[in-house]
């Protein structure tokens, strides 16, 4: 027999599909539709198309037909009727008869319980120990208070305004405040020290950082020993406020107060990186063993280990230190440009050609550094025979792309590819480029050096085209030697310090402006607490609310204004107080740009000396090499004439009086250092002999 389930499967199918039937009949054509017309070509999914090859031009307007429409209508679902049950009636069965057991056999089930157990007994208790009773405390005497008035000293006035600046640089963080107020206790002999120390601690935290290391240098310096150590320690702490400079004076002030730097790894890195300029190389590496491997100086210890390796003769650890800098800082930081070239270096000078030539590929394209290391980069090649790789790196760099950058020595290289290649048409076609491009300049740097006989004449030439670096020529120098100029690192740095200054200066004019934001502030605040204390009073004068409730909040709201106007008044005084800070920080940083000013002239000037001689021997040995050249072609035709074989030349002819090389194509930047020549080597066994000499 069919089970209730089963049978109730049944009947959903049924109903699902009489459905399914009377939604069928219950659709009905709306409108009959039209046939496209007999031109269409009709598929066999009844849909009408057109070959447009047949249009010849112009298509048709088509007529496509219209499709018939339906539409639905309600009708009576019929459901059948359900079909008639016979269930087989429910057998009942007996329960199971009861299960008895005698005493006897339940007795046995369980355990008796044994007696209870005693716990302690009557000679337990006379053993117990005896416990003497407390002895009883007296009543504490007392004496009458013999109270005797003594005179305290109250803060002078100085001492309250030094004291209340403290609080807003401490206490409340408000260093913009606090530096306004101390300006006028620089010059109170009472506070004076005092308050130039609070003073450098709030410049420290505006980004004054000249302020910050003037003021408390001078401090550091005078005859107090606590303050002195005080400024000492506040100067190796935030060292990185410094300049490296300052690190001849800082040491000797560290040792003769005996202040622990162990930890500081800001104080070693830049006690090492000045110890290295000085020449002192023992002190390097005693200043560098402080520098943990977690501390963000890791980097820069490595590069200045290395150095300091390299100086000392350790070629190999200088190499150990390089290659384990370049593994561990990340792609974008800009010491791994440094640390490649550096490394590259000492693997071209132990021959290692092949390895210095990856190595210089990583340095960076957008450093500075990037010109020279593609020079050396095609030396390298050079030397390990790679001439067609050397000629086409240093191509590229004769492309638009670097057309700005001195690089008079990348034709020194790229003509002895060719020379080593036997092209020795597309060699002397290379010098020629060379002497026209760098030949005329001689004279206009030989006018410009006699024309600017002062230092500060080059640093105003720099000057004026930094503030349009779309120009050509300044005062006849040519932007290609006013970009090297701007790119020495001595210049880089004094100038970096001058605009440092000038940051400075608007740091000043920024906490002037943040001072009377809150003056604006504090006024809004007190309008807004004024309306309050007026809606309290009216609340009070109508009896409204609880009489207590309302006195706290009109106290509170008192207190509220008080303290706004206080607030209000120390911003406004400080404000006051700014003009006179940033007066003298300006005449003090005049007078400092000046030395800086003068020590950029001095190194542009002798920058441009050395660029002019620099150029001038590339234009003399141009001649040589020149020679040489017309010397290998001689040879290159007699040993032609000999019956020599040479390797097949796959380039197109030339006329002999002239070569032309004209590009055409794209130079992509980050193809740079991987172009190659499409020149093969056509040099005979004895011309091999020749080049390779």
């Amino acid at each position: 027999m069919m089970s209730l389930e089963r049978m109730f499967i049944a009947v959903l199918v049924l109903l699902f599909a009489a459905n399914a039937a009377k939604a069928q009949t219950s659709l009905k054509a709306k409108t009959k539709g039209r046939a496209p017309a007999a031109s269409m070509k009709i598929k066999s999914s009844n849909v009408p198309t057109f070959e447009i090859h047949k249009a010849q031009g112009k298509i048709p307007r088509l007529d496509i037909g219209e499709e018939k429409s339906l539409q639905f209508q309600d009708g009576a679902v019929n459901i059948p009727a359900a079909p008639k049950l016979s269930l087989k009636p429910i057998d009942a069965k007996a329960s199971p008869a009861a299960v008895t057991m005698d005493a006897k056999a339940l007795k046995n089930l369980f355990t008796p319980a044994t007696a209870a157990k005693t716990l302690t007994t009557g000679k337990s208790y006379t053993a117990a120990p005896l416990v003497a009773p407390l002895k009883v405390i007296p009543d504490p005497v007392t004496s009458d208070t013999q109270v005797e008035t003594k005179k305290l000293d109250p803060f002078s006035v100085a001492e309250a305004k030094l004291f209340e600046a403290q609080i807003l640089l401490e206490r409340q963080k408000n260093p913009e405040i606090a530096l306004g107020l101390l300006v006028e206790l620089l010059d109170n002999k009472e506070v004076q020290t005092e308050a130039r120390y609070s003073y450098a601690l709030a410049a420290r935290q505006l980004g004054l950082h000249s302020e910050f290391r003037s003021t408390l240098m001078k401090i550091a310096l005078e005859n107090k020993k606590d303050w002195s150590k005080m400024a000492v320690e506040a100067l190796a702490r935030e060292v990185e406020a410094l300049d490296f400079s300052d690190m001849k004076q800082l040491t000797e002030l560290v040792e003769r107060h005996e202040i622990d730097t162990d930890k500081n790894d800001a104080y070693n890195f830049y006690r090492a990186k000045y110890f290295l300029e000085a020449g002192n190389l023992g002190q390097v590496e005693d200043a560098l063993k402080f520098i943990p491997e977690t501390s963000k100086f890791r980097a820069d210890a490595l590069l200045i280990s290395a150095l300091s390796a390299y100086r000392s003769g350790d070629i190999d650890r200088a190499q150990t230190h390089l290659e384990i800098m370049l593994k561990t800082i990340p792609k974008d930081n800009s010491l791994r440009s440094i640390g490649a070239l550096t490394l590259a270096r000492i693997q071209f000078q132990k021959n290692k050609y092949q390895e210095a030539y990856d190595t210089y590929l990583q340095v960076d394209r957008s450093s500075a550094l990037f010109l020279q290391a593609m020079v050396e980069q095609a030396w390298a090649q050079i030397l390990k025979e790679d001439f067609e790789g050397a000629a086409g790196n240093m191509f590229s760099l004769h492309t638009d792309f670097f057309k700005n950058a001195f690089a008079p020595e990348t034709y020194t290289v790229r003509s002895v590819a060719y020379l080593n290649l036997c092209q020795y048409g597309d060699g002397l076609q290379v010098l020629e480029n060379l002497k026209r491009r760098y030949g005329p300049m001689v004279g206009r740097l030989q006018k410009y050096r006699s024309e600017k006989k002062a230092p500060e004449d080059y640093y105003n030439t720099v000057r004026s085209w930094l503030k349009n670096s779309d120009l050509r020529e300044v005062d006849g120098l040519p932007r290609s030697f006013i970009v090297e100029l701007a790119r020495h690192p001595s210049f880089m740095k004094a100038q970096g310090t001058i605009n440092n200054f000038e940051d400075e200066l608007e740091r000043f004019n920024k906490a002037t402006l943040t001072l009377i934001q809150k003056e604006k502030d504090f006024l809004r605040l007190q309008a807004e607490a004024r309306d309050e204390l007026n809606k309290v009073k009216n609340q009070r004068s109508g009896g409204k609310g609880s009489e207590a409730e309302l006195k706290v909040r009109l106290g509170s709201l008192e207190s509220r204004i008080a303290g706004l106007k206080m607030q209000y008044d120390l911003s406004k005084r400080a404000r006051t107080f700014m003009k006179d800070a940033r007066s003298r920080a300006f005449a003090r940083i005049e007078k400092e740009k000046v030395g800086l000013k003068a020590q950029a002239s001095t190194t542009l000037k002798k920058r441009l000396e050395s660029m002019v001689a620099e150029l001038t021997h590339v234009l003399e040995q141009n001649e040589v090499l020149q020679y040489e050249i017309l010397a290998g072609a001689g040879e290159h035709l007699r040993s032609q004439s000999a019956g020599a074989k040479i390797a097949e030349q796959k380039r197109l002819p030339s006329d002999e009086r002239k070569v032309k090389w004209d590009f055409k194509g794209e130079i992509w930047e980050d193809e740079v250092g991987h172009y190659r020549s499409s020149l093969k080597n056509v040099c005979s066994q004895t011309d091999e002999k020749v080049a390779s000499h």
